[in-house]
């Protein structure tokens, strides 16, 4: 079942409660602990700025550390109730995910306008996107690598019972020694509770119901697009299939994935017909052709899941950088 923000919000009601404290008394600005530094991100058509920001605090004489800081411009009065409720849901989400491939979010915070500020780790080789910017594509090494990470990273949050549902490049942050995190859970869903067993996908295609679009058109799952209900994490291994073929192909496959897309259409004309897709020629051998189509399933039922995927001889076999590899083993 899709678990509302009220669901959500009551799961961490203590958080909330110690989080109102603190404001009817103006005893944590965000300035007050961090210094600003610069922009990273100033998108004014949805309202949100990310900036990077230094720590105040000097631990043990070491250097300040920076920290990136998502600034959500507060609305109008009328809405403010729900702004409040929206943002306080995602960093209640985003704040108990711990794993080395999640960009780790660390508190919610106002600043002197009032707007509510979540403060993150800073990943300091910005984002998937920019990245393929600026090479295009990635090598098959390169790509894989990447690739593990996200699996594992997906791998987690699904075993909490959370589905991000938006992820694409420019959710998807590097760090200068190569590790991936992914961010941004202002579309995330709770899905089922984390100490609850997972549900057989038949019954959880059944039980969750989803009324409207969410995500980016192009990384959305066929299913998405219909009115019948569909399993949320199905379609975050839909998402990961589109972004690895991005990453070596240096394109998308298709605008969306419905079969008024021409490029959609021969896909799944070639699938049904045993033939490799023409597109599909950065996939080097057989065996990883067939768990990128695999993910790239048009039946949620049978697509893989990150597990299978990271149970294939393919990953299994793909070798993390050093950076990735330690940051796995500490886990």
């Amino acid at each position: 079942m899709d678990l509302p923000f009220d669901t959500v919000l009551s799961a961490s009601s203590s958080f909330l409660k110690k989080f109102r404290t603190r404001n009817q008394h103006d005893q944590r600005l965000l300035s007050r602990q961090y210094s600003y530094q610069r922009d990273l991100l100033d998108d004014s058509s949805n309202d949100i700025r990310i900036c990077l920001v230094r720590s105040k605090l000097n631990v043990r004489n070491q250097p300040t550390r920076l920290f990136a800081v998502k600034v959500f411009v507060h609305p109008q009065k009328n809405r403010f109730r729900l702004y409040t409720r929206r943002v306080t849901a995602e960093f209640c989400i985003a704040h108990t995910l711990q794993h080395p491939n999640v960009v780790r979010v660390i508190e919610l915070l106002h600043n002197d306008h009032g707007d509510l500020c979540q403060v993150m780790e800073y990943c300091d080789a910005g984002s998937l996107l920019d990245l393929l910017t600026q090479v295009n594509h990635l090598t098959h090494d390169e790509a894989d690598c990447f690739f593990k990470q996200l699996l594992h990273a997906v791998q987690y949050i699904h075993s909490v019972g959370v589905a991000h549902r938006n992820l694409k490049p420019e959710n998807i942050l590097l760090t200068k020694q190569g590790t991936l995190k992914i961010t941004d859970f202002c579309y995330a869903e709770c899905f089922r509770l984390p100490w609850a067993a997972p549900l057989k996908r038949s019954f959880q295609e059944r039980s969750i119901q989803h009324r409207e679009l969410k995500g980016t058109i192009a990384y959305m799952a066929p299913e998405q697009f219909t009115k019948a209900a569909f399993d949320p994490a199905a379609g975050d291994m839909w998402a990961i299939g589109i972004i690895y073929f991005a990453m070596r192909s240096g394109r998308l496959p298709w605008k969306r994935a419905t079969e008024e897309d021409a490029f959609y259409r021969q896909y799944l004309a070639d699938l049904e017909n045993g033939r490799v897709n023409k597109y599909m020629d950065f996939v080097s051998t057989q065996t990883h052709r067939h768990v990128l189509y695999s993910i790239l399933q048009p039946s949620p039922r049978y697509r893989f899941t990150a597990t299978q995927v990271l149970d294939s001889d393919w990953i299994r076999e793909t070798k993390l950088c050093a950076a990735a590899s330690g940051s796995m083993q500490s886990t």
